[in-house]
């Protein structure tokens, strides 16, 4: 099965029990990006170490 990156922001917001206000705002979006992503990248590594999803090799994304 391939999760799209939309089912694993409502996985997200499920197990977090909260819906973020949006709030249009490119500065303070470019300054969380790239820690959200690093955290993001992270816990997919924790999953593919544990055995909980096979990667998918992606322009963005390597096979990890």
């Amino acid at each position: 099965m391939t999760i799209s990156q939309n089912s694993v922001g409502n996985a997200i917001t499920e197990l977090l029990g909260i819906v973020v206000k949006r709030i249009a705002d490119e500065d303070a979006y470019g300054r969380a990006e790239g820690p959200l992503i690093q955290q993001l990248l992270e816990l997919r590594s924790r999953l593919i170490r544990a055995n909980l999803g096979t990667p998918i090799p992606t322009a963005k994304w390597t096979t990890g």
